[in-house]
């Protein structure tokens, strides 16, 4: 199967030369903080498509709802087809309900542990995105996803820390004769669709 080219839209090539995206990457990199205003609708994501390209660095996107989110998503998917989206889901219980999705809660787990791997082996790129030799602890894409889409619920209920969901990882993964952690979290999610939905997996 071919690998996918990472690449924009043709029809976003003029944004993507624009002086003004040249201004937010040159102060995302230095100054490390950046505000932009401008129209509703797509024009953020557009922008967050762009720049993270250009940058070359992991994006959070917060949404206010979480509908928002699975519309990110999509649009995500759409201007940036071949870049790693993943969507951090919000347990959608009111205060005090104890009745959790076992399929959000592993989609959550599944994303945490990516990135916690991905951080724990950073010390193992070599180089960086532009070929460059890269510093120790750097990220590099293959680390973790280029898009985190959240919902702000999802960032504001509570989530292991990364310590103890690596150690705890590793223990079930290794009780159940799995080397990767995030292997095991991603087959503990498949188990959790297939009693959802088992015609979906025949």
């Amino acid at each position: 199967m071919a690998e996918k080219i990472d690449q924009l839209p043709s029809f976003l090539a003029a944004l993507e030369k624009s002086s003004i995206v040249a201004e937010l990457c040159q102060r995302l990199t230095g100054e490390r903080h950046v505000a932009a205003t401008g129209q509703w609708g797509s024009c953020a994501l557009v922008l967050a498509a762009i720049v993270q390209k250009k940058l070359g660095r992991p994006m959070l996107i917060v949404t206010a709802h979480l509908d928002e989110a699975d519309d990110a998503y999509d649009q995500l998917e759409f201007f940036r087809p071949a870049a790693a989206t993943r969507l951090y889901p919000a347990f959608e219980v009111l205060p005090g309900e104890s009745n959790l999705s076992l399929e959000l809660a592993s989609q959550r787990l599944e994303l945490l542990a990516a990135l916690a791997e991905g951080e724990n082996s950073s010390g193992a790129a070599t180089h960086a995105p532009d070929g460059a030799p890269a510093p120790s602890g750097a990220w590099h894409p293959a680390m973790s996803p280029s898009f985190i889409i959240a919902p702000i619920q999802a960032l504001m209920q509570p989530s292991p820390n990364k310590e103890l969901l690596a150690t705890r990882a590793k223990q079930e993964a290794a009780r159940h004769g799995m080397g990767d952690a995030v292997a095991y979290v991603e087959q503990v999610r498949r188990t959790s669709d297939v009693r959802k939905n088992p015609k979906a997996f025949e």
